[in-house]
């Protein structure tokens, strides 16, 4: 049986190295990070349908190598300058701009061990990072990202937000893991889930006015796929416990006609893929007792602390 698809955000990361690498030697430094840019659109077209998950390192090398020929192609067809280029610097050019010996035996080297000599000492990390975040810019813009990952800030540490077409699929709190929830938004939603912050703009504005005091509610679309339909029943329920306001177990599960179904209810609001914008932290135990929260009860007490439904310490 074949693996499931990673996230597609996994896969650029354990790829764009190589990648880099690859065709930093096929097509030359100037030209890879177009190169690269061509491949890895073209990777994440084909992303859903591809049936190589177990062989991703060996897939994505060949679009690569494809990208590389078509370039060179394009090179043939390329009408030639009439100028003539300009000549390699002389020693004493270099010597004049502060460059020492080292260089100078750089510039003497033959064509190819000059081109190996510039892969090697170019940093291919550092550059590949920099194509990658270039091409997750590109690819949001194209409207190929199926699921946009997002970081913001807030007083309850660093959250992960995630967005697709449809509105904000699921909000992580920091030490939770991340991980496997993009594992589950590639495999229920799509496998193009990739770091795209721009595209998650209005849920990290409305969450910093949320945090700033300067919104009460949010007005944002949701994306329910990732809850099952006696959740979307409960959180549906729990999404009109207004700002300040509390509600217990028993009264969401009275809301929904299910009045003996309080111990479903908390286990559905403990699995909410949406906490904070749907406010799971504003049902509390019959006796008053925060009890339960998938984020951690200091962090329910940190929001309704913020919302002034716990007097302020």
């Amino acid at each position: 049986m074949s693996r499931r698809l990673p996230p597609f955000e996994r896969f650029l990361e354990a790829n764009r190295t190589t990648v880099f690498r690859y065709l930093t030697a096929a097509v030359g430094r100037i030209d890879a990070d177009d190169v690269f840019q061509e491949t890895f659109l073209a990777a994440l077209r084909a992303y859903p349908r591809c049936t190589e998950a177990d062989r991703l390192d060996r897939w994505i090398l060949r679009i690569a190598s494809r990208k590389a020929i078509d370039h060179h192609r394009g090179v043939v067809r390329r009408p030639i300058p009439v100028a003539a280029p300009p000549e390699r610097p002389t020693e004493v050019d270099l010597a004049a701009n502060g460059f020492g010996p080292a260089v100078v035996a750089v510039r003497d080297l033959p064509a190819r061990q000059d081109e190996r000599l510039t892969i090697s000492t170019h940093e291919p990390d550092r550059r590949s990072a920099e194509a990658a975040d270039r091409f997750r810019a590109v690819a949001a813009d194209t409207g190929l990202v199926d699921v946009a990952v997002g970081m913001v800030g807030s007083p309850v540490g660093e959250l992960l937000v995630a967005v697709t077409p449809r509105g904000l699929a699921a909000i992580s709190f920091e030490g939770e893991d991340r991980d496997r929830l993009l594992d589950r938004l590639a495999r229920e939603l799509s496998p193009r889930v990739l770091m795209a912050a721009r595209a998650t703009d209005d849920v990290r504005r409305e969450l910093d006015e949320y945090f700033r005091g300067a919104r009460r509610r949010f007005d944002l679309r949701l994306d329910r796929r990732l809850m099952s339909p006696f959740a979307k029943d409960v959180l549906g329920a729990t999404a009109r416990v207004p700002f300040g306001g509390l509600a217990t177990y028993g009264e969401i599960a009275g809301r929904i006609g299910r009045p003996r179904a309080a111990r479903a209810v908390g286990a559905a609001l403990g699995a909410n893929p949406i906490p904070i914008v749907v406010p799971c932290h504003r049902v509390i135990g019959a006796g008053g007792n925060l009890t339960g929260y998938g984020g951690g009860l200091p962090r329910k007490e940190l929001l309704l602390r913020l919302e002034g439904s716990l007097p302020a310490e």
